[in-house]
């Protein structure tokens, strides 16, 4: 696995397109990341798979809503 993994989503507020870059040196992680076209904050939340390393599970949410 990369240190830096990239994963395809859509803001939960505009619905946007990006390209979130997961740093997953720290292990299973969340964080809050503005939105790279409405500015609007994200919670992004990542969880790294036990049984299959390579396998890792994200989240986009709103935060403050």
């Amino acid at each position: 696995m990369n240190p830096i993994e990239t994963r395809q989503a859509h803001c939960p507020w505009c619905d946007a397109p990006l390209e979130i870059a997961l740093d997953v040196t720290t292990g299973s992680n969340s964080y809050i990341e503005d939105c790279q076209i409405c500015c609007a904050p994200i919670r992004i939340a990542f969880e790294i798979g036990a049984w299959e390393p390579d396998e890792i599970a994200f989240n986009l949410t709103r935060d403050g809503d």
